[in-house]
C-alpha cells in the first residue's frame, strides 16, 4: 500500500511542484495507525490492561483511605458466577457485589451508547443488529437462559438497570446499605442509602 502510493507521489512531483516535506507531516494510510490497523478495523485494547495499569499505581496504604470507589456496572454483570433465576435475586446478588468495598462511597456507573457510536461497528463485527424489546414486570420474573448473551442487548440492559433502580428503592433493601451511600448513573443519577431514600 506505501509503495504503491510512493509510486503516486512520484508520478505527481514530475508533473507538478510538491512539497513532500509538507505531505509526509501527515500518515500515509487511509486509516490513522492509532485508531485502526492497515486494514481499516478498529484498533482494541482490553479494559483489563488499563484496569490492571491502574490498580499497580495504587499502594497498600491508599487503599484504606479510599473515599469513593467507581464500577464499571456491566463489566460487573459479565463477571458475576452464577446468576441467579429470577431477577430479584440477580439484583440482591449484584447489589451485594457493588457494596462489599472497604469505602463508604460506592459508584456504580452503566454507561450507553448512543447511535451512531464506535459500539455500532462492534454489534455489526457480532453480528448482533438485532434488538429485541425486553420488559421485566417484577423479581419473581425469570430471565432468560443465555444471560450474557442478553447483555449484549442494548434494550436488555436497558431494561435491567431500570429494574435495579426501582427494586433497591425498596424499604427492605435499606438495611443493605448500612452506611454506605451507592450512587447509580443510568439516564440521571441515583443516590441509595440506609435512610429508605431514593433521590434522583
Amino acid at each position: 500500500m506505501q509503495r504503491d502510493l510512493f509510486g503516486r507521489l512520484l508520478g505527481v512531483t514530475v508533473d507538478q511542484k510538491l512539497n513532500l516535506d509538507e505531505v509526509f507531516q501527515f500518515p500515509l494510510t487511509p486509516m490513522p495507525l492509532s485508531m485502526c490497523h492497515v486494514d481499516g478495523s478498529i484498533h482494541k485494547t482490553d479494559k483489563s490492561v488499563l484496569l490492571k495499569s491502574l490498580e499497580s499505581q495504587i499502594t497498600s496504604n491508599e487503599q484504606e483511605d479510599i473515599d469513593l470507589v467507581v464500577i464499571d456496572g456491566f463489566f460487573v454483570l459479565h463477571t458475576v458466577k452464577e446468576i441467579p433465576i429470577q431477577y430479584g435475586k440477580i439484583a440482591s446478588k449484584c447489589l451485594s457485589v457493588f457494596l462489599n468495598h472497604k469505602s463508604n462511597g460506592i459508584a456504580v456507573i452503566f454507561d450507553s451508547y448512543f447511535s451512531p457510536s464506535i459500539k455500532d461497528n462492534e454489534h455489526l463485527l457480532r453480528d448482533n443488529t438485532e434488538e429485541r424489546q425486553f420488559r421485566i414486570s417484577g423479581p419473581e420474573q425469570k430471565r432468560c437462559t443465555d444471560f450474557t448473551k442478553d447483555l449484549k442487548n442494548i434494550n436488555f440492559k436497558k431494561a435491567l438497570i431500570q429494574f435495579f433502580i426501582e427494586e433497591w428503592s425498596k424499604d427492605e433493601y435499606a438495611s443493605n446499605f448500612k452506611s454506605k451511600i451507592l450512587y447509580v448513573t443510568a439516564d440521571v443519577c441515583h443516590k441509595f442509602e440506609g435512610c429508605f431514600d431514593n433521590y434522583r
